[in-house]
C-alpha cells in the first residue's frame, strides 16, 4: 500500500495526475481510499436556474494540495486544482457552468438544470485525504396553480347551492397540490404519474372566506387565489323558483301521460 508521501509525489507530477485521472479512474479510486479518509454529506435543495456553491470549508489550499470534484455514481471527473490552478472543462453537461475557488476548493455551479441533481463528492488530498458529499435536488420551477369552475357531479337533482371549482397544474417533480381556507389546509394531492394534478373544492356562492390553491415542493411554492364572484356566477331567486318548479312539471306531465295511456288502453279493451 502506498505511504502517505508517495502519493503525494504522484499528485505534484501534472503529467501523471492527468494520465491517471483521464485513463485510470478506478486507480486513482484506490489510491484515494487506501488512506484514512473522513467523510461527510450535506444535503443541498435548489431550484433550477439557480446558482449554488458547494463548500469545501477549506481555510486555505496549499500549493502542493491536490482538490477533486466528481460527479455521480460513475464518479465523473468534473473538476480539479492543480498547483492552484483550477480546471473545469472536463464534462460537456456542465459546460460554462462551474466555477472553481483556488483558496478553498468551493465549487460553484451556475444556471443549475434538473440533470445536475445527484451526489457531488470532493476529495481534498493533503497530507492526508478526506471526503466531503453533497446530495444536490434540483428542483423544476413550479407554474401558478390554474383554477376553473367545473361541473357538478352526476346527482338525482340539478339544483346545487354550492359552485365547483377546480385548481389544476402541470405535474412537475414532487409537487403537492393543496386548497386553503384562509391560513389552513382542507385538502391536498400529491405528485403522481399522470401530466397534471388537480384538486377539485366546492363553495357557497356568498361565501366570505378566503379560498387559495398552492403549488408547493421543498424548496418554492406557487400560489393563486380564489375569486368567487369571478369564477362563480350565483342562482337569482327567481332562476332558483325556475329550477325547483321545473322538475315537478316534467313528473307531473309524465304522471298524465301514463294515465292518459292506460285510460286509452282500458277503453279500448271495453
Amino acid at each position: 500500500m502506498l505511504n502517505i508521501c508517495e502519493q503525494k509525489w504522484i499528485i505534484s507530477s501534472l503529467t501523471v495526475y492527468s494520465f491517471i485521472l483521464q485513463f485510470s479512474p478506478l486507480l486513482i479510486h484506490v489510491l484515494v481510499n487506501d488512506v484514512r479518509a473522513t467523510a461527510d454529506l450535506e444535503t443541498v435543495e435548489v431550484t433550477e436556474g439557480e446558482t449554488i456553491t458547494l463548500n469545501s470549508h477549506i481555510t486555505g489550499v496549499k500549493s502542493d494540495d491536490g482538490i477533486l470534484w466528481t460527479f455521480g455514481t460513475r464518479n465523473i471527473r468534473i473538476a480539479q486544482i492543480f498547483k492552484m490552478e483550477p480546471f473545469t472543462h472536463y464534462d460537456e453537461i456542465f459546460r460554462n457552468r462551474l466555477q472553481l475557488d483556488t483558496q478553498t476548493g468551493s465549487l460553484t455551479i451556475h444556471n443549475i438544470s434538473i440533470t445536475h441533481s445527484g451526489v457531488y463528492k470532493l476529495q481534498i488530498i493533503s497530507n492526508d485525504v478526506s471526503t466531503k458529499q453533497f446530495n444536490v435536488t434540483v428542483y423544476a420551477r413550479l407554474p401558478v396553480p390554474n383554477i376553473t369552475r367545473a361541473s357538478h357531479s352526476k346527482r338525482k337533482s340539478s339544483i346545487s347551492l354550492t359552485c365547483p371549482v377546480l385548481c389544476s397544474v402541470d405535474s412537475v417533480n414532487k409537487v403537492t397540490l393543496s386548497w386553503y381556507k384562509g391560513n389552513h389546509v382542507i385538502s391536498t394531492i400529491s405528485d403522481s404519474k399522470t401530466s397534471s394534478l388537480f384538486l377539485p373544492l366546492e363553495v357557497e356562492y356568498h361565501d366570505k372566506n378566503t379560498y387559495s390553491c398552492v403549488a408547493s415542493n421543498p424548496v418554492s411554492n406557487q400560489t393563486a387565489l380564489l375569486i368567487i364572484t369571478s369564477i362563480c356566477q350565483p342562482v337569482s331567486g327567481h332562476r332558483l323558483i325556475l329550477l325547483s318548479v321545473i322538475p315537478a312539471v316534467a313528473l307531473l306531465l309524465v304522471v298524465i301521460l301514463v294515465l292518459y295511456w292506460k285510460f286509452r288502453k282500458v277503453k279500448k279493451n271495453t
